[in-house]
């Protein structure tokens, strides 16, 4: 408790050595998974006679707690990491089955592809060889005077990474249009990718739906440069779906479909000033199949960037008015992306795509995570197995029978900052007894060999 500030560290010693609530109090964080910023309800339950079984009056603060079910792991770890759980299962279970689709699945033609945005000016990036960033001899500058060179290594945590060399040349409307249709670009390639597919195998579209499926799910990440990137797993099923194989497609088929598609799809700008908008030149694709631990890392790794959000380019959670962009600890290089997304928004155009609403996110208005209807389960039904899960497991839920509630709304958040600094430190524990878990039975998992 040492680097707490005295008060906070004063009041929650008092919490937890003098406070007759606090039983009770650590029973409905555990309940929560420790949630950072629970939702607080009032209220109590009745049963079919009208006598009253249950009142938050006698609850620590008069109120019950109940999880936040936040995704973002910047706003609540806790509830983060459950959602990332379910999204593992939810994407593990179209590798190798499980969760209603059949084992056979980890054998049907499947890729893990990376779709990236196109170059909107130089930055300073970083070389897996290690190399320098833009060696340049000659003394070459933009035309606003910048050096074009740049001589460092850069690491993944240099603030440099994804800053443009020169401010001014960055196309920041252009990255803005490109990040706001992105999602639409995306629609658009899983429709080409069948098209593709079907040149691929020599078959009309309509032949190709009676012989094959594409089912899919991805996830967005934003990079440093501040242009986003889709992963997406991509799998080929049979026309009734994952409960047969495509008979006669190999993977280098689906390869092959996925970087035409890749390479032709594009969406029209929304006026004349605007180019089309469509996928860079990189894009990598590693097959998948047969279950193990390529199964494992993909479905891990697209879990993982389901609970990020803007962290990469500065963390911001909320809409962002253009006299505020002055006062946030982000980057020159986020500063401008807010700057002309406000700039932009009185173009008539641009409108519907509603840019200054959305310049926290860099223009983005999409979903993170999207699947296709045949990939799996949902996230819906993972969620109703775990409720009814935890009502058979819980000793004190009401017996059986008609019974009316009542609650409302009290607040959300915890009631001092003394006890949202005991919870984080209570939910690092939490995590880490968790780790510790999962290593001991890892060797006992199938799905992790």
């Amino acid at each position: 408790m040492s680097q707490l500030e005295p008060d906070i560290a004063k009041e929650i010693a008092w919490r937890i050595g003098n406070d007759a609530r606090w039983t009770r109090w650590r029973e409905q964080l555990e309940q929560t998974r420790y949630c950072h910023r629970p939702v607080r309800l009032r209220g109590a339950t009745f049963d079919q006679d009208g006598v009253l079984t249950y009142s938050t009056a006698v609850e620590p603060g008069g109120v019950l707690l109940k999880a936040c079910g936040n995704r973002r792991e910047a706003i609540c770890p806790p509830c983060s990491r459950t959602y990332k759980g379910d999204l593992w299962q939810l994407v593990i279970a179209g590798l190798i089955g499980g969760k209603g689709v059949p084992d056979a699945v980890a054998y049907h033609p499947m890729v893990f592809a990376t779709f990236t945005a196109p170059s909107f000016g130089a930055v300073h990036g970083i070389h897996a060889s290690g190399d320098r960033c833009r060696p340049r001899r000659g003394g070459d500058r933009c035309e606003h005077g910048i050096k074009l060179a740049c001589w460092r290594s850069h690491n993944p945590d240099d603030a440099k990474c994804g800053e443009p060399i020169c401010l001014d040349c960055f196309d920041y409307a252009g990255a803005l249009i490109w990040n706001a249709l992105a999602p639409e670009l995306w629609r658009r390639t899983t429709i080409y990718i069948r098209r593709a597919l079907a040149v691929e195998l020599g078959l009309t579209a309509a032949a190709l739906s009676r012989k094959a499926r594409v089912s899919f799910l991805k996830v967005a990440e934003y990079q440093k440069r501040g242009l986003l990137h889709f992963h997406a797993i991509i799998r080929l099923d049979g026309a009734e779906g994952p409960i047969n194989l495509p008979d006669g497609i190999s993977t280098a088929k689906l390869e092959n479909a996925i970087r035409r598609a890749a390479q032709g799809v594009s969406v029209p700008g929304p006026s004349g000033d605007f180019a089309e908008i469509r996928w860079g030149d990189e894009l990598d694709i590693s097959p998948l199949g047969g279950g193990g631990k390529s199964a494992n890392r993909a479905a891990a790794y697209v879990a993982k960037y389901a609970t990020k959000s803007t962290e990469a380019v500065g963390g911001l959670t909320r809409s962002v008015g253009a006299a505020q962009a002055s006062k946030l600890p982000v980057s020159d290089h986020v500063r401008r992306f807010i700057a002309t997304a406000h700039e932009l928004a009185s173009r008539n155009e641009l409108a519907d795509l509603r840019l200054p609403k959305v310049a926290h996110q860099l223009g983005f208005r999409g979903h993170w995570t999207t699947k296709s209807r045949r990939y799996s389960t949902t996230m819906g039904a993972l969620r109703e197995a775990r409720k009814l899960f935890a009502q058979e497991q819980d000793a004190n839920r009401q017996s059986a029978g008609e019974h009316r509630s009542m609650w409302e709304f009290a607040g959300s958040g915890h009631a001092s900052r003394a006890d949202l600094a005991l919870v984080a430190r209570l939910a690092t524990e939490q995590e880490r007894i968790r780790r510790i878990a999962v290593v001991e039975r890892r060797t006992d998992d199938p799905r992790s060999r």
